[in-house]
């Protein structure tokens, strides 16, 4: 079968596989002696790719969606062999399956979306003005499990994104679990061990095998991840505004409402002076800043310096997601503790940046690191450690969200987490449950089976750029 391309953006690429270089060019399909098609290895359902199912705004941009500037210590928990839950969590599975550990996963779905922003997202990269994210849909016996996986619409935030995790995933992942049996996670990531990199892409298939294993088990995700409890608190962000009046007005609803902590995203030219505005306006408020990897160690020195002035909780990410030895520097210079983001893709890379005390703080998100086995076994290495941990979130949809927010359950996760109510940035979210935070600022993932979001079909189909499917071999 074949896969017809119209998509909104120009992106080049050639396949690894033995087929010829093929382009995007605007909205039409360039390439190859189908003009315009090309049958996926391993995905014998015919699946459109078109851009007619988008919202009118987003269609009628084109897609100008974001503007550019300058092997481990492995912690499996007893629940994924043991299926033990409260009685009222198991009677939502199939009894046959329970205390099964063992999934086959007999069918998939790949999914690449677009979710339109309320307002644009601005951050040290650029604007995003939607989220671009791949949703992966695994299923084994009747049950199916959604995992989802966030790394934007370009490659800037990583070396990613979302058209290239979908394309990678659809491709190689994919076909390769299609049809085998997984008993743990550990299982699932040896299976895809043999592929170098692209986190994103595995976490998009890795989560989805934790949702659907903890359906089967009659258990919340949660319960399966090993978590203290059935809530995640979360703090307030604010990206790059049009004036500080603006930021101050946001940071002062936070205030009031109780948030535990506040995250501001710098950049050069929107840090010093802000923060100068933002202590003398609130100086007790526990505040944070993310520069997304925007400052050089040695160009903005003196800027970096001059966080220490502002009494921060961390500086997260300051300088390149590459440069563990410079960060190591950058924290035995400063007081401020530096927490690293971009710079952890993986168990190894935290090690390393332990050895070097490169951080005082590690931020976790799901997607960043492959999947959740890897971010347990970082949330493992930094308990052992003493050193703070957090979650973080990508502004996915409430299915990310969720998994989110279930991670962030665990013990050694002290610091407020990045999860946000869907209606703070999207219209209408794709799942049967919005992301919403009680009195106390927390998610509540209750005692539902699975993830607990799921997305309605209309919803998703709107906002689809690309799908495929792979049924049972």
């Amino acid at each position: 079968m074949v896969r017809r391309v119209d998509l909104p953006f120009k992106c080049d690429y050639a396949r690894s596989a033995g087929l010829e270089a093929r382009t995007f060019k605007g909205s039409a399909f360039k390439g190859g002696a189908n003009g315009g098609q090309i049958g996926p290895r391993g995905a014998t359902e015919n699946a459109e790719v078109t851009a007619g199912g988008l919202p009118e705004k987003v269609t009628k941009k084109k897609f100008p969606l974001l503007v550019w500037s300058a092997a481990t210590r492995r912690r499996t928990p007893k629940s994924i062999i043991a299926g033990v839950a409260a009685s009222e969590a198991i009677d939502q599975a199939p009894a046959s399956h329970l205390n099964d550990p063992t999934v086959k996963i007999q069918t998939a779905e790949i999914r690449h979306i677009a979710l339109p922003l309320i307002t644009p997202w601005r951050t040290a990269y650029g604007e995003d003005a939607a989220i671009h994210s791949v949703l992966v849909r695994l299923t084994s016996d009747g049950i199916e499990g959604w995992g989802e996986s966030c790394p934007l619409y370009a490659p800037t935030y990583s070396p990613e994104s979302a058209l290239s995790a979908y394309e990678t995933c659809r491709e190689f992942f994919l076909p390769r679990i299609v049809g085998r049996e997984f008993a743990t996670a550990a299982d699932l990531a040896a299976c895809l061990a043999v592929f170098k990199g692209n986190p994103f892409a595995k976490a998009a298939a890795e989560t989805a095998w934790w949702a659907l294993h903890s359906k089967r088990q009659g258990l919340p995700l949660w319960r399966m991840l090993g978590g203290a409890q059935s809530t995640t608190r979360c703090g307030q962000d604010f990206g790059v505004q049009n004036t500080i009046d603006d930021l101050l007005a946001l940071i002062g609803k936070a205030v009031d409402e109780g948030f535990p902590r506040i995250k501001l995203k710098v950049k050069r030219g929107w840090d010093i002076e802000v923060l100068e505005a933002v202590r003398g306006a609130f100086p007790a408020a526990v505040v944070h800043v993310d520069c997304n990897a925007g400052y050089d160690l040695h160009d903005d020195w003196a800027t970096l310096k001059a966080f220490d002035r502002f009494n921060l909780a961390m500086i997260e990410q300051p300088l390149s997601d590459t440069d563990l030895i410079d960060h190591a520097e950058l924290q035995s210079r400063i007081t401020t503790p530096v927490c690293l983001d971009e710079s952890i893709k993986s168990p190894r890379d935290f090690r390393l940046a332990l050895k070097l005390k490169a951080c005082r703080v590690v931020n976790v998100k799901p997607g960043r690191v492959g999947g959740l086995f890897n971010a347990i076994q970082i949330h493992d290495l930094a308990r052992d450690a003493g050193m703070p941990a957090w979650v973080g979130g990508m502004l996915e949809s409430g299915v990310g969200a969720a998994i989110c927010a279930a991670l962030g359950t665990l013990p050694g996760f002290t610091y407020p987490a990045d999860i946000f109510p869907s209606r703070r940035f999207y219209a209408r979210d794709i799942t049967d449950r919005e992301i919403q935070l009680n009195a106390r600022h927390c998610v509540e993932l209750g005692d539902g089976v699975g993830v607990g979001f799921e997305p309605i079909p209309e919803r998703l189909e709107a906002v689809t750029v690309a799908k495929a499917s792979f049924p049972a071999p």
